[in-house]
């Protein structure tokens, strides 16, 4: 079953734990289903009722198979991309797929979980990636390996039919490894919402001109379990992937389809009844809306919403939880999330506490609140630092929020091919990269979020030199100098946008030593010569100071609080000498130790 992660680390074999437990399970129980008749169903019956009713939703139907519309659809996967998904999986990738996976989490038919194997790795580990290497390389999988419980959760409170509970699959540890080392990578459900919070800021803010804009929110009825697989299977082969890689391709469906100009609705309804068709899927109309920019006018809206057979909505509301729009009154979009956390300290037994029920404790203790009488015998800036430099260890939020905006920042920076980052550059830095990016003309809120982790992530990035054709000379980091990654020299006005592939020759594929000589003093151009030449490859942004060069949110983290405790450590050399010298050194520890 589902884990409730924020216990971890909790009281082991409490009252709270077997209160807490008795209660989920309690809630969880199955006790009585109503069949299609509106008739109730108790004990062993349920089962008929519950097995008819996902054999009606996983077996194929008969389907309109258009092979011109196969046929009209242009490859997308390239050779090269082809080359890397099928490049030989190693054993190094399996043990990397199986430690990212929460060790508690709830075991398969094999009765095992991800910690068992994660604890005993160094005598298990050898054979099974030896085993899950040769499956995959090999396309095979042996009999029962995919065989998986399912498990049902109540969607809501008082759950009547079957549809009301929500399927959990419980497969086994060794079938998860593999999905997951099969799996694409560096794709993120946060893309998702980015576009369409995105797409919603633009309509938004669009009030004038003569052609309004629409998009269209879907509600895909059971959208996972309806989709055809010879429909899938078709569709990969035909954007180009090989057909050894789509025996091992798992892919999920997504539930959220853009349209937009007024006038192509009556297509728009004839291309989902064809993808209906096709694909087994089936659009849930009456829970999919469309929202209009603003000057688009009211009989074109109602004209639009009446052929496509959806409600007018202001906006999409929640998309994958959380608000598709934030205008300017962001206290009221976020607010959900204070009661939320509100009411989940407000359920919390003090007799029986968590560790996070401890922490909170614990707060009262080192400062009160306003109405209550005591000392604040700590700040809270003091409570964040490391508990090895004299601190408690505790998050502070603003610099852990940034080091997680961050991890967003650095994909725009390293990866400008997905959606998400063509969305963004087009909108934001059509003609530069992230790095150069600024924050424009009425930005939406992910923006503005996402460019306050720009100065975090610029300054702790390094350009690795290829063919020097993205890579600006004076403007961007790529000397190999700890100190002073960037050139010296004075810019010269006509060389401001001089890209570093002008300073190599083409032709001997090394630099160009008369032109080092002629623009740089004589350091930069020691500093140049060191760095090889690769002409073959392209420019490279890599994190300084991790092995793998990868910006991870915990780098990110420990970089915003040596800044802060830098600062507070200057603070102290400016203003106070005494303080210095008796604070420095506990709040400032040496950042290369």
């Amino acid at each position: 079953m589902a884990k409730q992660h924020w216990l971890k680390d909790a009281d082991a074999n409490t009252r709270f734990y077997h209160r807490y437990a008795s209660h989920r399970k309690k809630k969880n129980a199955i006790t009585k289903v109503m069949n299609d008749n509106g008739d109730w169903i108790e004990g062993d019956a349920m089962r008929h009722v519950i097995l008819n009713y996902y054999r009606g939703i996983f077996s194929s139907s008969s389907l309109t198979v258009n092979d011109d519309f196969f046929e009209s659809i242009q490859p997308r996967v390239t050779a090269a991309q082809n080359e890397g998904l099928l490049r030989p999986f190693e054993e190094s990738e399996i043990k990397a797929a199986l430690f990212s996976m929460y060790p508690d989490k709830a075991p398969g038919p094999d009765g095992m979980n991800p910690g068992f194997y994660q604890h005993f790795w160094d005598v298990v580990g050898s054979d099974v990636s030896s085993f899950i290497v040769n499956c995959l390389n090999n396309c095979s999988l042996p009999n029962r390996l995919n065989e998986t419980n399912i498990i049902l959760i109540p969607k809501k409170k008082t759950p009547e039919m079957v549809s009301d509970y929500r399927p959990i699959a419980l497969s086994n540890v060794v079938y998860r490894v593999m999905a997951k080392s099969a799996f694409i990578s560096e794709r993120l459900i946060t893309d998702n919402i980015l576009i369409a919070a995105e797409v919603g800021h633009y309509l938004n803010r669009k009030q004038c001109g003569l052609a309004g804009w629409g998009a269209l929110k879907l509600d895909m009825a059971k959208a996972y379990d309806h989709m055809e697989w010879s429909f899938l299977q078709r569709m990969l082969r035909a954007l180009g992937f090989d057909d050894r890689w789509v025996e091992l391709l798992m892919m999920c469906v997504t539930t959220v389809s853009y349209s937009v100009l007024a006038q192509e609705a009556g297509v728009v309804k004839r291309c989902l009844a064809d993808y209906e068709k096709m694909s087994g899927q089936a659009v849930n109309y009456h829970k999919s809306n469309i929202c209009f920019s603003k000057n688009t006018r009211d009989e074109i809206r109602e004209e639009i919403a009446s052929i496509l057979g959806v409600v007018q909505a202001q906006n999409f509301g929640k998309y994958l939880g959380l608000p598709s729009f934030v205008g300017r009154n962001r206290r009221e979009a976020f607010s959900y999330i204070k009661d939320k956390i509100r009411q989940r300290i407000g359920s919390w037994n003090k007799k029986l506490l968590s560790q996070a029920g401890k922490e909170r404790t614990m707060n009262r203790y080192w400062w009160r609140s306003r109405n209550d009488q005591g000392i604040h015998w700590k700040t809270w800036d003091k409570l964040c630092i490391p508990k090895k430099y004299g601190g408690l260890g505790f998050k502070e939020l603003r610099a852990f929020i940034l080091a997680m905006l961050g991890k967003q920042a650095w994909r725009f920076l390293t990866q400008p091919q997905p959606l998400v980052s063509t969305v963004y550059k087009a909108r934001y830095y059509p003609i530069n990269s992230f790095y150069d990016a600024c924050l424009g003309n009425n930005p939406s809120f992910c923006w503005r979020s996402i460019l306050a982790a720009q100065d975090l992530i610029c300054g702790g990035v390094r350009c690795r030199i290829g063919n020097g054709e993205s890579t600006l000379i004076w403007d961007h980091p790529w000397l190999h100098d700890e100190n002073q990654p960037r050139i010296l020299t004075e810019r010269p006005p006509q060389l401001a946008q001089a890209k570093v592939v002008g300073l190599m020759d083409q032709q001997t594929r090394t630099w160009d030593q008369d032109i080092l000589t002629d623009i740089f003093i004589h350091e930069d151009v020691e500093r140049i010569l060191k760095i090889p030449v690769s002409p073959d490859y392209e420019d490279m942004w890599y994190w300084y100071g991790d092995p793998n060069g990868e910006y991870s949110v915990k780098d990110g983290y420990r970089a915003v609080m040596m800044m802060r405790l830098f600062m507070q450590w200057h603070f102290y050399i400016t203003y106070d000498a005494q303080g210095m010298e008796l604070y420095g050194k506990q709040i400032c520890p040496d950042p290369g130790k």
